[in-house]
């Protein structure tokens, strides 16, 4: 595995998974990001992805643990 430095610097991948349809609790059914994060996606920093996909990951495992 890369150090920490080196996965910093990598491109981050988009986590869409083609379910785009935004639910009654505003988050994506396919990836758990929000309209304004789905938004601002295009423009964010590589550190501003990676604060998004760690929101996302919380969400999901919030959803999975109900």
């Amino acid at each position: 595995m890369p150090p920490d430095s080196t996965m910093a610097s990598l491109p981050v991948p988009s986590p869409c998974v083609g379910i785009c349809c935004i639910g009654g609790d505003g988050l994506c059914f396919g990836c758990y990001r929000t309209r304004a994060e789905l938004s601002a996606w295009g423009t964010a920093t590589e550190a501003e992805k990676r604060e998004i996909l760690g929101r996302c990951q919380a969400r999901q495992q919030q959803a999975a643990a109900r």
